[in-house]
């Protein structure tokens, strides 16, 4: 590994950040101004156009004074490598908060991109197109500021750039790029950065991409038409409002689109005016931070609130108070989202009456990082005792689908446990009816004592014990040690984490409260494999496939024993596979057509169904 240089040029360096093949990005400290600075080194050397593009950033951007974009202070060659420095922003990417928090509220996603949309029209009128909007181009600071990087493949339009993008050539990041970019990315005028702001929009509110996977020209043949899925089919609560700002953004013809980006500035100030930034901002400063937040108290917004409830609770009175409060309203709206949970809480008798006893269950959200608290009202009553003990139920609570972690302080006890809430509706067929699900608890006085572990391992497709090979490690000491290597080191009463890793499978990690009383822990658990990828599209209408003449369980479900394969106008049909053999057999218009396949981690197929009329057979292509 190449040492990390003590300094270069003026500026001392203090780490290397990253690098790769075209350059290095490395962490320094400016002489005179006595901050941290970043050093963006070019390393390929013979490539006139690169290391003119590299040059022309620099000077595009020591001409910028914005808040909103990165600052560049200095750039020089030293040593035969050209070097800019920029601004440090103490924060992370956009596309790393995105991947962090899986899709962005409303409120903040539409802050940030209201902060990019000042810093692009800054640019824009300085008769700078970006050409290269994305996620990974947004930084967001521990302050909350938003900041504009990576102008390398920015055109100017009284710059004469003929030497570095010829016609018909093609630049930037192909997710994001308008339909007119793909033909000459030299043409294109600021109405494809709006494109790309639109694009990011979506992604930020959905945690999706609008054209998804390899860039085929079936998929370049949908961007050019405009045909994607509205945000709100991959997630309900992106609101109208977005969903508008987003389809005029993603417009596929530019005339169509917003002009400039002072309309939409406009618009989401008169949005925010009304809304107020605060909130959404000290909540993106949060997600940055990792710290809490509290909830700031708007007396208009309030007595706002309050009205509307009262205004709603006139109109529905009793009936949507009963219907809440039995749960029906989760049955029948959100019982494929949300778990309804009750808690059963074993305790040892005492000479305390039952409502003398201190007992209260705080619930977690189980992401094994902040473990954030999840406001609930949980409180117990008597269900059952007998001689030597109580049971105590909870209410019953709802909340969405996922896992959590449960802390329950009885008397001078405190446990955990970890559990996955089923949606109602995934709890109902599994339990035979009972649309609640119970979680056991028990409570009791004992000393903790040494307990032994047993484990093991199954493949979760085929079911074969993959123990042998399988790695599993336990959290000790602030970090990962082999449960093989450890002895004498497990007392109960006490939380555990687990890490069971394997070779072509995903990583599975859960953690468990051993109870006081326990002496063995059997740890069974089974291993999701890597899957392989197939798309099945037909321009035919009506054709149907089978998949080992049963349903078959893949990576996200189980599929139906006759699934319809939807025309190529519509989204292809992607399944994930578990290793293993398939008889995929595809039959309509009084053909059959029968095909062996073998899937493992690495099978990536698009596969497409057509009917030859002459013949009257189907055909098979992609295989």
């Amino acid at each position: 590994m190449a040492k990390v240089p003590a300094k270069i040029g003026k500026y001392v360096i203090t780490n290397k950040v990253a690098e790769g093949g075209m350059g290095a990005v490395y962490k320094g400290i400016h002489p005179t101004l006595n901050k941290d600075v970043i050093l963006k080194k070019l390393t390929l050397s013979g490539d006139e156009h690169i290391t003119e593009r590299f040059k022309r950033e620099a000077r595009i951007m020591m001409d910028f004074k914005n808040d909103n974009i990165v600052d560049v202070y200095d750039h020089f060659k030293a040593g035969g490598s050209y070097y800019i420095v920029l601004e440090f922003v103490d924060g992370m990417a956009l596309d790393e908060m995105i991947r962090k928090e899986r899709y962005l509220p409303n409120d903040m996603a539409l802050l940030i991109f209201l902060e990019a949309c000042k810093a692009l029209k800054y640019a824009h009128d300085k008769n700078v197109i970006h050409r290269d909007i994305k996620p990974g181009n947004i930084l967001i600071s521990k302050k909350g500021e938003i900041k504009l990087v990576d102008f390398g493949i920015a055109s100017i339009s009284d710059d004469d750039e003929s030497n570095l993008t010829r016609d018909g050539m093609t630049l930037g990041t192909p997710s994001y790029m308008a339909p007119e970019q793909f033909n000459n990315s030299k043409s294109v005028d600021l109405r494809a950065d709006i494109y790309s702001m639109g694009v990011m929009l979506y992604e930020m509110v959905t945690g999706k991409k609008p054209y998804p996977g390899n860039y085929s020209p079936e998929t370049l043949a949908k961007i050019q038409k405009g045909k994607y899925q509205s945000p709100q089919k991959h997630n309900p609560s992106v609101s109208n409002f977005v969903v508008k700002i987003v389809k005029k953004c993603m417009k596929s013809k530019a005339d169509k689109r917003f002009k400039d980006l002072s309309k939409v500035i406009s618009i989401l100030e008169r949005y925010f005016k009304k809304k107020g930034k605060d909130f959404p901002k000290q909540v993106i400063i949060a997600k940055v931070t990792g710290e809490k937040i509290e909830i700031p108290r708007n007396r208009k917004s309030i007595i706002k609130i309050i009205l509307i409830a009262l205004f709603v609770a006139i109109l529905t009175c009793a009936a949507a108070y009963g219907l809440y409060l039995s749960g029906y309203y989760h049955e029948l709206f959100t019982s494929t989202t949300h778990g309804a949970l009750r808690i059963q809480l074993k305790v040892p008798r005492t000479n305390k009456q039952i409502e003398d006893l201190f007992v209260k269950a705080y619930l977690f959200i189980d992401d094994n990082k902040d473990i954030p608290d999840v406001p609930t009202s949980i409180s117990f009553h008597l269900k059952d005792e007998t001689d030597s003990s109580y049971i105590l139920e909870s209410n019953s609570v709802y909340h969405p689908s996922g896992d959590y972690r449960i802390k329950v302080k009885f008397e001078n006890e405190l446990f955990w446990s970890s559990f996955f809430l089923n949606p109602i509706s995934v709890n109902t067929m599994m339990s035979g009816g009972s649309r609640i699900q119970v979680l056991n608890l028990e409570a009791g006085m004992s000393i903790s004592q040494p307990f032994r572990i047993e484990t093991s391992v199954l493949d979760y497709g085929t079911g074969k014990d993959i123990t042998g090979n399988t790695e599993i490690k336990v959290f000790i000491d602030k970090k990962w040690r082999l449960l093989s290597d450890l002895t004498d080191v497990f007392f109960s009463g006490k939380v555990y984490r687990f890490r069971f890793e394997k070779e072509n499978y995903h990583t599975k990690d859960f953690s468990l409260k051993i109870d006081l009383y326990q002496d063995v822990l059997d740890l069974s658990t089974k291993l999701v494999p890597l899957s392989g990828r197939i798309s099945i599209s037909s321009e035919e209408n009506g054709l149907r496939m089978d998949i080992n003449d049963s349903p078959t369980y893949i990576d996200g479900g189980e599929i139906n024993a006759v699934t319809e394969i939807r025309p190529v106008t519509s989204d292809p049909q992607i399944l994930s596979l578990f290793p293993g053999e398939y008889l995929l057999k595809f039959y309509g218009k009084g053909a059959e057509k029968e095909i062996q396949l073998n899937v493992d981690h690495t099978t990536d197929l698009n596969i497409s169904i057509s009917y030859d009329k002459e013949n009257k057979s189907l055909i098979v292509e992609g295989i």
